[in-house]
């Protein structure tokens, strides 16, 4: 044993950004087993070295939102933009910038994942699965409680929705509360609150999924990755810049189940060929997955031969992802703090468009 000196030059930090001292252990020749080279172990430290970030509020978007109210829709329009929430479910329905559609179905409430095989166990009672099923979980009704919208000034809108959820025949068991903020730019800060009712299980996640066009295949994050990653599985998945395609995130298990995670995203892309496409800034850290699948593919299937691609991208982003266990196979075994208990769940992040050109990296 003894110490090991890593010389190093100390960067000269740039507003809000992060770094990371990462190490690698490397064979130094071939072996019978692998070649020089090879990566035997590596791990992370991430450095206190930090800048606050600048005050942006010198540089708010400049113009005036006009905000139009129908009996179905809350129309908010600016330069080089156009956002339209349904009144009727408090969903954005409509999301265009300069001239393009970002979204198919604006943000909605989800608190459901695929049961893994670890979650249905030997399919007991006491399974995490069936108690999730047992509570409706994977088929909750969503009632709108109210939804309405205001100019806070020439240049900010904000959409205001209270929503409950409850299974067919049952009690409502989630109050949520969403608060949307639009720039004229197109930019939106979303703020989410819920509150789950104390008799429900463990939950499976809490956050919101969000449909976008088909084009919008490929993700760049930065957290952890590129592998899947889950609460009590991340540290295998250095936290880093990661690129993919949305088709290349679903994980074929022969028995389909909830799969593609990324734990401790601080931000994500989903461009098209183009670069155009959508930001979310995580405020600090998500959860998140995409795919061309929905939750309830992955839940019905019993084969992956039956996964068949969307013609779609269904992104969530869960400020709370439970654990997968797998201590043993015959029973719940996610440790307690990898459950997510119910109560009260807070959380936000932004939302900006991209355009051709710019590079995502450089906007955090």
């Amino acid at each position: 044993m003894g110490d090991l000196q890593i010389p190093f030059t100390k960067p000269t930090p740039l507003p809000g950004a992060e770094y990371w001292l990462n190490l690698r252990f490397v064979l130094n020749r071939d072996m019978p087993w692998a070649a020089k080279g090879h990566t035997i172990g590596w791990d992370q430290f991430k450095l206190p070295i930090h800048k606050p970030r600048a005050n942006s509020s010198t540089s708010c978007p400049k113009g005036e939102l006009v905000l139009a109210a129908s009996t179905d829709a809350f129309d908010i329009s600016g330069p080089d933009m156009r956002i339209s929430f349904n009144r009727k479910n408090s969903r954005m329905q409509s999301y265009v910038v300069h001239g393009i559609e970002r979204i198919l179905k604006g943000p909605a409430d989800n608190f459901f994942r695929a049961p893994t095989d670890i979650d249905l166990c030997n399919g007991t009672a006491n399974t995490f699965a069936a108690r999730w099923l047992a509570a409706g979980l994977d088929r909750l009704q969503r009632r709108v409680l109210d939804c309405t919208a205001a100019r806070h000034d020439i240049g900010t809108v904000v959409i205001r929705s209270r929503t409950a959820f409850g299974p067919a025949n049952g009690p409502e068991v989630f109050q949520c509360e969403t608060f949307c903020s639009i720039a004229t730019d197109g930019a939106m800060s979303f703020t989410h609150h819920v509150l789950a009712d104390s008799n429900l299980p463990p939950l499976p996640r809490v956050g919101v999924e969000w449909t976008l066009p088909a084009a919008f295949n490929n993700l760049t994050w930065y957290g952890r990755g590129p592998h899947e990653n889950y609460l009590d599985r991340k540290t295998s998945a250095m936290v880093g810049l990661y690129q993919s395609r949305v088709a290349e995130q679903y994980v074929p298990y022969i028995f389909p189940q909830e799969n593609g995670g990324k734990e401790d995203v601080r931000w994500l892309a989903l461009t098209d060929s183009s670069g155009i496409g959508l930001m979310i800034q995580a405020l600090p850290l998500l959860h998140i997955d995409a795919h061309h699948n929905t939750i309830r593919d992955f839940h019905e299937a019993t084969h992956a031969h039956q996964i068949r691609a969307r013609n779609e991208v269904v992104l969530h982003l869960d400020v709370a992802h439970c654990g997968l266990g797998g201590d043993i196979g015959w029973g719940p075994s996610i440790h307690p703090e990898y459950l997510i208990k119910p109560g009260s769940h807070g959380y936000s992040y932004q939302v900006r468009p991209l355009t051709a050109g710019e590079n995502a990296t450089t906007m955090t």
